[in-house]
């Protein structure tokens, strides 16, 4: 698993976003026979409103 990624992972594949399989710190990426871009980042978080009012 890259340095500074620890629980919740994303995986973007061709800019699609995927859960990706993991074995204590090894990342598990299959992919498709082919030219792809691909990442590995942090899970985002979605916003926190603090009033409904910002919804």
């Amino acid at each position: 698993m890259p340095p500074g990624l620890y629980r919740h992972i994303t995986l973007v594949v061709d800019g699609q976003t995927f859960a990706p399989g993991t074995h204590q710190r090894t990342v598990i990426v299959s992919l498709m026979p082919g030219e792809h871009t691909w990442a590995v980042r942090d899970l985002e978080q979605p916003a926190v409103f603090r009033n409904w009012q910002e919804w």
